[in-house]
């Protein structure tokens, strides 16, 4: 399939950079390595593409937003100006707050050096390990800026971004709103993916482009459908998490105790049959379950609340050990057993070595270890009862 650097340029309405549009033009062979090779896959690639990259220009994220633009972006992260305005004209700042802590972005600066790049903006730690994996760059993990400098790689990385999230299926059944999904996570710019697909089939097929879309929601997608789920799911008592719009692990477990406890197909795929249970199905009857304590746990054989337990046990002991020895060298212990061994010539070495040794332990480490016992304390309870109230609300009982 002959896609010409005309063809390319029409779809960008001539936005398009032409060094970018050239090695898009040249370059048939990456699209054909990750099977973009019929007429719905390349129409489907080449629009969401276009619209990506802002007409095959963009070489990475423009972060340098105004207040107002970020409250558009980013309704529920910046509801209001007084929020947005410390990231305002702030691109590495604003990058670490939106992208911070998700994505497998875990450095604090993460977020602004795996913000988006290339053709088709891939974006978090995760994302370019995924890709750098499957073109055999794993060069752009430690140096990103790879992606957007270099063409071909630039070119090359979106090519594996279609693989990495096998969107050749959804494209075949031109199903765009599944592909805007999968890309983008919900379905900003829908309408100018729209528009870049009809054109994308009326230049390279000459037919009118025909749109479908799979209403079956499933691991993976996203978007206000997704949240709405996640809140009927909770209203029944099947879901506890998040109503992040993602359908993610937490999801689709409550998903799955929902199909189980209603015979339905257990698939954790949400299709019209699902959906018609969701509407008439009333909360669940948790029965005993809503008075259990961790304690009921244990002896019904929860191995998460065990270990949990073993770990709290441990921890307060230490903790006291600790103490104790502290105490000890706080009375005069120590001091007097470094003193004694003035007296006592046999045991000199030893006690004058264990008196020092204990002091030094006592004014350097107790606190440290007090502080780290503290810790595993809480992280133990914690766990404890957050798999408690899993249990007593019938929420994530997978876990």
């Amino acid at each position: 399939m002959n896609v010409t650097q005309d063809i390319l340029m029409r779809l960008s309405q001539g936005r398009g950079d032409p060094e970018l549009v050239a090695v898009i033009a040249a370059r048939g062979d990456l699209m054909q390595k990750h099977g973009i090779n019929t007429p719905e896959r390349v129409t489907m690639f080449l629009a969401q593409m276009a619209h990506e990259s802002g007409g095959f220009k963009i070489r990475e994220e423009n972060l340098n937003y105004t207040a107002r633009r970020m409250m558009q972006v980013w309704p529920r992260r910046f509801p209001n100006l007084i929020a947005a305005a410390p990231y305002a004209k702030n691109p590495r700042q604003l990058a670490n707050k939106v992208y911070g802590g998700r994505m497998g972005n875990v450095g604090p600066d993460d977020g602004w050096k795996f913000r988006g790049r290339g053709a088709i903006q891939i974006t978090g730690r995760d994302g370019y390990q995924n890709i750098g994996r499957i073109i055999g760059r794993l060069d752009i993990v430690d140096s990103p800026d790879l992606v957007a400098s270099i063409p071909d790689l630039w070119f090359e990385t979106a090519c594996a971004f279609w693989t990495w999230k096998n969107l050749n299926p959804w494209a075949d059944a031109r199903d765009l709103r599944k592909c805007t999904v999968r890309i983008n996570g919900g379905y900003n710019g829908y309408s100018d993916r729209e528009m870049n697909y009809r054109l994308a089939c009326e230049l390279i097929t000459a037919k009118p482009a025909l749109i479908t879309h799979d209403e079956t929601l499933e691991f993976g997608d996203a978007g206000p459908e997704v949240r709405e789920l996640q809140r009927r799911l909770a209203e029944l008592r099947y879901f506890s998490g998040a109503d992040d719009a993602r359908f993610g692990k937490l999801t689709r477990a409550a998903v799955l105790a929902f199909q189980a406890e209603h015979d339905l197909l257990v698939d954790g795929r949400v299709g019209p049959k699902t959906r018609a249970a969701l509407k008439t199905a009333q909360p669940r009857d948790l029965g005993e379950r809503e008075t259990l304590t961790p304690e009921d746990l244990k002896a019904a054989g929860s191995t998460t609340v065990k270990n949990a337990d073993a770990l709290e046990k441990a921890a307060a002991g230490t903790a006291v050990a600790t103490s104790g020895l502290t105490a000890l060298h706080q009375s005069g212990v120590t001091e007097w057993m470094t003193t004694a061994s003035s007296q006592v010539s046999a045991l000199n070495g030893l006690l004058s070595a264990a008196g020092t040794g204990v002091n030094m332990l006592m004014s350097n480490a107790a606190l440290i270890v007090i502080a780290v016992c503290v810790g595993g304390f809480l992280i133990g309870r914690a766990i404890k009862w957050s798999r408690t109230h899993d249990a007593a609300t019938g929420a994530n009982l997978s876990r």
